[in-house]
C-alpha cells in the first residue's frame, strides 16, 4: 500500500528535518559572536538524542530559570511525577529514595542545560520549570500511544 509507506517516509522526513533544525540552530547559536564553529563545539550522541526529543514534542525542563528557582526540593513525590512513579508502594518508587527532585532534573534527558548525566527518559509529565521560567509539568518523556495502558519500564543501565 503506497499510502502506508508515504506516511512512514512523511515521519522520517518530519524527524529527520526537526533533527537537522536542531542541529542547525545549534551550529548557528553565536554566544559572544562566535558561531559553533569558531568555538569548536562538539556535537555529542546526547545533544542529538535530546534534539531527537524535540522533534518528538518533548520540551526542555530546567531547576533555574531567568533568576527563577525550582520550588521542589527534598526527596520526590508523587505528584511531581505522577506518571512515572510506577506500581511500587508509595515509599519505594522507581528512582529510589535517595534522589532528590532537582538531581531527577538533571538527569533527564530534556534537562535544558548541557550536563554529561542526562539520559533519562521518564513517562509522560514531570514537575520542574519550563523556558520561560514558569512552574509546571512539563512534557518531557515517553506516553501510551493509545492512551489507556500503564507504561511499565524495567530499563537496563549499561
Amino acid at each position: 500500500n503506497g499510502g502506508a509507506a508515504t506516511g512512514v517516509n512523511n515521519t522520517s522526513q518530519s524527524v529527520n528535518a526537526g533533527i537537522l533544525v536542531g542541529m542547525s540552530r545549534i551550529l548557528a547559536a553565536k554566544p559572544n559572536g562566535q558561531s559553533a564553529v569558531d568555538r569548536q563545539v562538539s556535537i555529542t550522541s546526547a545533544t542529538v538524542a535530546h534534539e531527537l526529543g524535540h522533534s518528538c514534542g518533548l520540551k526542555d525542563i530546567y531547576t533555574e530559570r531567568n533568576g527563577v528557582l525550582l520550588s521542589a526540593e527534598g526527596p520526590l513525590q508523587k505528584e511531581w511525577i505522577s506518571e512515572d512513579w510506577g506500581t511500587q508502594s508509595e515509599e519505594i518508587h522507581y528512582y529510589g529514595q535517595e534522589l532528590t527532585h532537582p538531581n531527577l532534573i538533571r538527569r533527564l534527558l530534556m534537562f535544558g542545560v548541557r550536563s554529561d548525566n542526562k539520559r533519562d527518559i521518564p513517562v509522560g509529565s514531570v514537575y520542574g520549570l519550563d523556558r520561560n521560567g514558569t512552574d509546571r509539568n512539563v512534557f518531557v518523556g515517553i506516553t501510551d500511544p493509545d492512551g489507556g495502558a500503564e507504561i511499565i519500564r524495567s530499563p537496563e543501565h549499561f
